[in-house]
């Protein structure tokens, strides 16, 4: 199937229910219990990311970008996540701070991005952020230009690397619970040696669900 095709397919199904929770839970913490939506009366930020997709016709595959954050103070120091950042108050709506944060933090051109659909918002209790995903195309590969105030690392992983079960396996993180740090043994996807858990495995999972029932 060309990858046009998977993205036409891909569009349509973000048309019909998402799975949402059901695959959430397959990649998230027995620690985290049901906490996937922002509390009721409880104030929260609202956040976008981009799942870009990218296709490497080389190996038939796609490519998507994640970044490393840089080493810092709070919870999500030195983690593996999907380019996005907080919504601000001149951005049009949560898609258009995905778009922009993947230009700020990556370098991804605006005008190249054809947005698939949108994944269900993840809240992430431990910075009360409500996280609004993203899917979009890019026909080729950007120019990459990181900003390295905010990516430690720019990291490439074919789409493939995500679907290989041998790739999903349990790891000790640290989490953090009212900002105290907890060893916690958790539901990751390992690829070369990089681990991605947490919300972005749980987003990650939500779409893999919707492309292997397109593919």
């Amino acid at each position: 199937m060309k990858f046009e095709q998977i993205v036409d397919k891909l569009k349509e199904r973000f048309l019909q229910p998402l799975p949402g929770k059901s695959s959430w839970l397959e990649m998230s913490s027995r620690f985290r219990e049901s906490d996937f939506y922002p509390p009721q009366n409880q104030s929260y930020k609202d956040a976008a990311v981009l799942i870009a997709l990218i296709p490497d016709h080389q190996n038939n595959d796609f490519v998507i970008p994640l970044i490393q954050r840089p080493k810092e103070k709070g919870p999500h120091s030195n983690q593996i996540s999907l380019p996005g950042g907080s919504f601000q108050e001149n951005d049009i709506d949560y898609l258009n701070t995905a778009i922009r944060e993947a230009n700020e933090e990556i370098g991804i051109p605006v005008d190249q991005i054809q947005i698939i659909g949108k994944l269900t918002p993840l809240y992430i209790p431990v910075s009360k952020f409500l996280v609004h995903p993203y899917v979009g195309y890019l026909g080729k590969k950007p120019e990459f230009k990181i900003d390295l105030n905010e990516v430690e690392t720019l990291l490439l992983f074919h789409l493939n690397d995500f679907l290989n079960p041998n790739n999903k396996t349990n790891h000790w993180v640290t989490i953090y619970k009212n900002w105290i740090p907890l060893k916690l043994y958790v539901p990751v996807f390992k690829i070369h040696d990089h681990i991605i858990w947490g919300a972005t495995a749980m987003i990650m999972n939500e779409f893999l669900t919707i492309y292997k029932e397109v593919i």
